[in-house]
C-alpha cells in the first residue's frame, strides 16, 4: 500500500511541476483572462463588471516577474528525476501501472496536437493517443477492481 501511495504522490508533484514549468515558458505578459467563475464570484461579492474589468487589465498589464532559464532547468531537471524514479521501482501492482499509464498519457498529450483545427494535427497520432487512453482507462478499471478485492 505504501508504493501506490507513493505514486499517486510523486504522480501530483509531478502534475505540479508540469504547471510550474508551463509557466516558466509562458512568454511574458500570457496570462489567461480571467475565468467566468471567477468573475461571477467577484460580482457576487459586490464588485461590477466594470471594476472586473479595469482589475484584470491591470493584472495582465503588470510584467511577470523574471525568470532564469536556470529555474527552468531546475524545474526539468525535477519532472525528470520523478520519472526516473517511477521506471526504477519496476512496480507491476494495477494501481501503479495506471498512474504511470496517466503519467505517460499527460505528458503525450502535451506534445501531441489532438485538434483537428491545429495545424500540427496528425490523425495516425490522435488516433495513438486515443488509443492509449482507452488503456489508461483499461488499467483504473483493474486498479479499482484490484482495490475492490484487497480492500
Amino acid at each position: 500500500m505504501v508504493v501506490i501511495a507513493d505514486t499517486r504522490l510523486i504522480e501530483r508533484r509531478l502534475e505540479t511541476l508540469r504547471t510550474r514549468r508551463d509557466r516558466l515558458a509562458a512568454p511574458p505578459g500570457a496570462r489567461a483572462a480571467l475565468p467566468d467563475w471567477a468573475a461571477e464570484t467577484l460580482v457576487a461579492l459586490g464588485m461590477t463588471r466594470g471594476e472586473i474589468a479595469t482589475a484584470d487589465a491591470e493584472a495582465a498589464a503588470r510584467p511577470a516577474p523574471a525568470t532564469t532559464a536556470g529555474e527552468l532547468a531546475d524545474t526539468d531537471a525535477a519532472i525528470e528525476a520523478l520519472e526516473e524514479g517511477l521506471l526504477a521501482r519496476r512496480d507491476r501492482s494495477p494501481d501503479a501501472l495506471y498512474a504511470l499509464g496517466e503519467i505517460a498519457l499527460a505528458r503525450l498529450k502535451r506534445s501531441t496536437a489532438i485538434d483537428p483545427a491545429d495545424v500540427a494535427y496528425d490523425a495516425g497520432q490522435a488516433r495513438a493517443v486515443a488509443l492509449f487512453e482507452q488503456v489508461v482507462r483499461g488499467l483504473a478499471d483493474l486498479a479499482r477492481a484490484d482495490c475492490r478485492r484487497t480492500g
